[in-house]
Formats: structure tokens, sequence, C-alpha cells
């Protein structure tokens, strides 16, 4: 006989206490007290509803005065104990369920029988399918115009989907599962600012999936650019940078101020970096922006670089140190030792040199040259600020110069008294060789200190006689003959070609 009747545990125990009490003056015979029916009573729901992953047990609790034992007719579905143990006939069961692997719902019955008893007890557990999504994306992306496309789920369970932008809805956000394909349209507004992403999730409550969805708009991007073209000359280079975009109004900035930018008539963007005056490698970002600061547009980037034109020449205790931000050179010279600097390049003819400093201490004695140096007899300048052991007979510091079409070197060509004051108070000093206008034979050799005058003399072009090569420039503590020690900290060597 089956019955589904649920009885409190401990029911019959009260039944019998009220007997023991009402005969507890009494005299007890044996023979007066009747038999204790069989019972089996348990405190679980008839059904349960399991998930199909990781289910957690189900608990309940069996009380009897019979043995008793509990059956499952499922392999994934076990009890335990399965029976009641000699010592006690009161027991806490627990049902331990494996994970549903299939894609349909399954269904396990307990059965609860007490020895010699007719009625029995039945316990339904029922769990889950094993989730089936299945999401087929939106293919392409959308135009800036808007529009619909279609895209596809198959659940065999409830799901809903959502996006993560509201510029995307759906024609319907979610469905019972049915396990068939479901066909769903993503309606996606008109867009006036920059290229836009979404994400669209759907979810059947056990699994999620995602994919994303593009919209095109405004763009405005560097075409790829191989690294070596990313890569400038010391010694100045104008690179063109082609630029895909579909704005009309857009802005080419570089993030510093020697290397300049230029946006030309085809919509190419011009990048110039000159002369790298500085004595480290360095490097700008050429941003491409929109104007108007349109919403949703990201800034395009690339970054040029540039390595620097200096050698360094040092001997002996002498060194130089290079300030990594401002690019500065320190030259010490603690002794009659060499500690300066040459141009990689030696091809420097007519043109404006410009030696800039920050810093000059010096005492009697020393010796600094700015030579523009090539074998004889090709031309070659050769500057000298200070004594030395070749002109002990001048005790003053004079600045001096020598060219070519000279056979003999003479020291005293172009004497100029200086005071010491005048040489630590240095900031700039230029040396500028150019044609005399209307007359390419000719040239002008000015040296300018700071704003004083030094030599402005007309002299004959020696590149006309020796049109091949150039010189190459060196500058700082010569280290030939006895000199005082000296720093001087050079903020840049700027050349203008002419």
């Amino acid at each position: 006989m089956k019955t589904s009747v649920t009885r409190s545990i401990f029911s019959w125990m009260t039944a019998l206490l009220l007997i023991v009490g009402g005969t507890g003056c009494q005299e007890l015979k044996i023979d007066s007290q009747g038999d204790f029916p069989d019972r089996l009573d348990i405190d679980a729901q008839e059904s349960y509803e399991i998930v199909a992953t990781s289910p957690r047990p189900i608990v309940f609790n069996i009380s009897s005065n019979v043995p008793w034992n509990i059956e499952s007719d499922a392999s994934w579905c076990v009890p335990s104990p399965g029976m009641s143990s000699t010592s006690s006939l009161v027991a806490e069961i627990t049902v331990k369920c494996q994970n549903n692997e299939t894609e349909q719902l399954r269904e396990a019955t307990l059965t609860v029988k007490g020895e010699g008893l007719e009625e029995f007890h039945t316990i339904k557990v029922r769990q889950d399918a094993k989730g089936l999504l299945e999401v087929q994306p939106i293919e392409g992306e959308f135009s800036a115009k808007g529009g619909q496309s279609p895209f596809t789920i198959t659940s065999n369970r409830g799901w809903r989907v959502v996006s993560s932008r509201q510029w995307l809805t759906f024609d319907k956000t979610s469905g019972e599962g049915t396990g068939q394909i479901e066909k769903i349209n993503a309606i996606c507004e008109a867009n006036g600012d920059a290229v836009r992403t979404t994400i669209v999730t759907v979810s059947n409550g056990s699994e999620n999936k995602s994919f994303e969805v593009t919209q095109k708009g405004s763009f405005l991007e560097f075409i790829p650019v191989e690294e070596a073209d990313l890569q400038f000359n010391s010694n100045g280079q104008t690179r063109l940078y082609e630029v895909d975009t579909n704005l009309t109004d857009w802005d080419v900035t570089a993030d510093n101020t020697f290397a300049t930018v230029h946006k030309t008539e085809e919509g190419k963007v011009e990048v110039t970096m000159p002369f790298n005056n500085i004595f480290i490698d360095r490097k700008s970002r050429i941003i491409l922006s929109a104007k108007n600061g349109m919403s949703g547009f990201t800034d395009n980037v690339i970054e040029v670089s540039q390595g620097q034109n200096f050698n360094a020449l040092v001997t002996g205790a002498s060194h130089i140190d290079i300030d990594p931000e401002t690019g500065a050179a320190t030259l010490n010279s603690p002794s009659a030792e060499q500690c300066r600097f040459s141009t990689k390049l030696k091809n420097y003819q007519l043109g404006r040199y410009t030696w800039t400093f920050s810093e000059v201490e010096v005492s009697e004695g020393f010796w600094v040259d700015a030579n523009f140096y090539h074998k004889k007899p090709q031309p070659r300048w050769e500057l000298y600020l200070g004594c030395n052991s070749k002109d002990s007979s001048n005790p003053e510091n004079v600045l001096k110069t020598w060219a070519a079409k000279i056979t003999d070197f003479d020291y005293k060509q172009h004497p100029f008294t200086l005071t010491l004051d005048e040489v630590k108070a240095m900031r700039k000093l230029v040396f500028e060789i150019k044609k005399v206008e209307g007359n390419n034979k000719r040239i002008t050799m000015k040296i300018t200190l700071n704003d004083r005058t030094l030599v402005n003399k007309e002299m004959d072009n020696p590149f006309i006689t020796y049109p091949k090569d150039g010189t190459q420039v060196y500058f700082g503590f010569f280290g030939q003959g006895a000199h005082t020690p000296g720093k001087i900290v050079l903020k840049s060597f700027d050349i203008e070609r002419y």
C-alpha cells in the first residue's frame, strides 16, 4: 500500500508517554500492557527540484521503531545511509546527485520502507537538463546610418539578451528556450560621432555568451607605418605619413617644440625633425585629433625618434655628464686633458653654427677651441678662445681664427682681446660663413660672442676650389699643452646650412 502522509517524527512517542503517565501510580503488569504499533515517519518533501551542475545535497530525517531501508531507482541519485543501523532507528539521510551532462530533464524516485509495514514513502527528485546555449553573432558591422541586423539563439531553457550600450536594442529581449533556433533582430541607431562598439550578452541562467558589435562612424588614424620609417636622420629629415579618415576637419600636432608638423593638401602629415642639437636621442609624439570635441573619439598617435649627432672625446680625468631631461652636456676638464665633442658627420660647409651655454667656469690659462677641421689643404676653420702653450707670448685671453689657403698655422691672424669675465658670461657663440650677395666666389666669415661681433671678414670662397667634402666640427677643452681646469655647460649646438 502506498501513502504520501507525512507524520511527525515524535508523534508515536507522545502517545507512549500518555499511556505511561496514566498508569504511573498503578502496579505494572506485563500481561496488561498493550503492544506499540510499528511506525515509520519522515520529514522529507514530496519532491525536490535541483540544478544540473553542482547540485546541493538533499537532507531529511527518518524516525522508526522498526528496521528500514531507502532505495533509489537512478544511479545518479544516491541516499546515505541506505538502511537503519542496529543501534539506532533514527537517522539523518543525505542524498547526493551527480551533474546532469545531458540536455534532457531527468527524475529519480526514492522509496523508504519499514520492515513489516505495508505503508511506504516515496520522494521525487527532478534535475534540470544541462544548459544548451548557442549564439550565432551578427555578421559584419553597422554603417554610420544605423539599421537592423539579425543573429540567432538556440537554448533549451529561458534566455535573455542585453546590450552594454543603449544605441543597440532588440526586437525581442527574452524567450522560453525550446531548443530550436530563434532569430532576433538587432536595431542600431544612427551614429554621428566616432566608431563605437557594444557587447551583446545572451544568458540562459546557467551560461552566458557574448559578442562584440561595431558601428562605423567618424575615424581618423595613421595608416600603419614600418618601424624604420619612424626613425629620423639625426642631421635633420622630413617624412610624409598617410592618414585614413572620413573627417574633413582635423588637426595634427607634436608634443614638443623641436618637431614641426604640417597637414598637406593631399591629406597627409608632413613631419620635420631638424638637426638634433642636444646630446641625447629624442622622441616626438605626432597626434591626430578631431576638431569640435567629437564624443567618443580617441586621438591617434605615432612616435618618431631621432638619434644624436655627437661623439664624446675625453682623455685622462676629464669627463662629460649628460642631463637626461634637457640633453645638455657638462664638460669637466680638471687638467690639461681633452674634453670635447665632435660631430659624427664631416660634411659641414657654409652655414650658421650656434653654441648655447648656461654656465662657463674657467680661470686664466684655459684653452677652448671651436674647430671646423679637415686635412690640409682643404678648407677648415680653427677658432680658439684662451691661451695655450704655443702662444705663451700673448698673456691675454684672445679669440683667434685660421682659414684655408694659409700654408702655415698662424694663431694671430684675427686676435681679439677678451676679459675673463666676458668669457665666463659667454652664453652664445655664433660662427657664420655665407656667400657674399651677388658674388658666389666670395664669402663673409662672421663670429659673434653674445651680442659682440668679434670677426666680420670677407674672403675668397674656399669651397669653389674644393667643392666636395666639408668639415667636422669640434668644441671643448682641447687638451694640448698646459691649460687650467674648467667647466662648461653646453645646452645645444645648432646648425643651419646655407
